[in-house]
């Protein structure tokens, strides 16, 4: 859709006025996310919902369901490729968690050492975020209903320390720092107690964080895989639903 825009100073200061209430980026103009943030209030009933923000395919919804797809995700609505696997589109190599049950108990560096950024929803609706090797790590796991590893965003944004880099262990070197370059990835994102899946077109680690703080304005986020895998479906969006994922993401 267009974006909307003023006419005069007081349209703008409207537009601002409205913007603001939500928490969307007060630029003045009306377009995806504003109208998308006020129908949270205003018609939660609607969702899940997928539209585009600033260009980006986007899902919002208040909850998320974890699973295998056993094949591509072009029969599940509102589905996105998840977090990593190796080998790539088959086993789950990142903290995964889906209705309480431990699908993937381990980091995806942790036999390196390193731990790595987890969103997790509670039964009771809250949502956190941490750092940790292992699910059982998570604050009040017992309640954990959902969590997803991945590479931190935003406060959470340290490649070095979760081992998404160039480094050294045990004198041999490796190197994950592939996972930032210029390509399509998804990430997981929350704001208002809202959980946003989003398809990224071609763009670098920085440039995403970028796009998750002034933007989004999301509260935290967690990068998930990317390249050949990067993958949604909705009714209106559908991009490469046919590729073979070990993990997907369905907003329910």
């Amino acid at each position: 859709m267009k974006d909307i825009g003023w006419e005069t100073n007081e349209e703008k200061r409207r537009n601002i006025g409205l913007q603001h209430s939500i928490g969307a980026l007060e630029n003045g103009w009306i377009g995806n996310q504003t109208l998308t943030e006020m129908a949270q209030k205003l018609c939660p009933e609607i969702f899940p919902l997928c539209v585009e923000m600033y260009g980006q395919p986007t899902i919002v919804g208040k909850d998320i369901l974890l699973f295998d797809p056993g094949g591509g995700i072009s029969g599940y609505a509102y589905t996105l490729s998840g977090s990593f696997t190796y080998p790539a589109g088959k086993d789950p190599c990142s903290i995964m968690v889906n209705d309480g049950k431990t699908i993937c108990g381990s980091s995806s560096h942790a036999w390196l050492g390193f731990k790595e950024s987890v969103i997790y929803g509670k039964y009771d609706g809250t949502i956190g975020i941490c750092r940790a090797m292992y699910d059982t790590e998570i604050p009040d796991r017992k309640n954990v209903k959902w969590a997803v590893g991945g590479a931190g965003l935003l406060g959470n944004y340290n490649p070095k320390l979760e081992g998404f880099s160039r480094f050294t262990v045990g004198g041999k070197t490796y190197d994950y720092s592939d996972v930032w370059r210029r390509t399509n990835h998804t990430i997981l994102g929350v704001k208002n107690g809202w959980i946003y899946g989003v398809y990224i077109k071609s763009m670098t680690g920085t440039e995403i964080n970028s796009f998750c703080k002034d933007k989004m304005k999301f509260e935290m986020a967690v990068l998930l895989d990317g390249g050949h895998i990067a993958a949604i479906n909705s009714p209106d969006i559908k991009i490469n639903t046919a590729q073979s994922q070990g993990y997907a993401i369905q907003w329910r």
